[in-house]
């Protein structure tokens, strides 16, 4: 059993399946546009597909589209990154620790881009008082 994200442009569909390549093969049926293989990861069992492909679709849900389809940019290299885990508790722990940077980093930002429109505020309210 595998956990697979298969790329359609714009988005990925996460899900878990015997034989990736012939789920992707059904898939591209009824799609216009070519679909890409971009994860394939060997499972244990069914119970340990199962786990996975939860933690990513709730890891990843906010970019959810639809279903099993998610938005590819925002995920796309901690997607690139997942076949080079080992198993399955080191692809969750490496994507938490990834998502805890990219939060951290947003948080940063956030904070400086507050700070800096507070002090523009204060300028202009210096400006127009006197």
């Amino acid at each position: 059993m595998y956990v697979y994200a298969i790329q359609a442009r714009g988005y990925v569909k996460i899900g878990k399946a015997n034989n990736p390549e012939a789920r992707m093969a059904e898939l591209q049926v009824g799609n216009p546009v070519e679909l890409i293989l971009r994860v394939k990861l060997p499972c244990k069992s069914e119970a340990a597909a199962e786990q996975l492909e939860c933690t990513l679709q709730r890891m990843f849900s906010r970019f959810r589209v639809r279903g099993e389809w998610f938005e590819y940019s925002p995920i796309a290299r901690l997607l690139d990154a997942l076949p080079g885990c080992a198993s399955t508790d080191e692809t969750c722990q490496m994507i938490r620790a990834r998502f805890k940077v990219q939060r951290a980093k947003r948080q940063q930002r956030h904070a400086r881009v507050a700070e800096e429109s507070h002090a523009e505020l204060n300028r202009e309210f210096r400006d127009v008082i006197g």
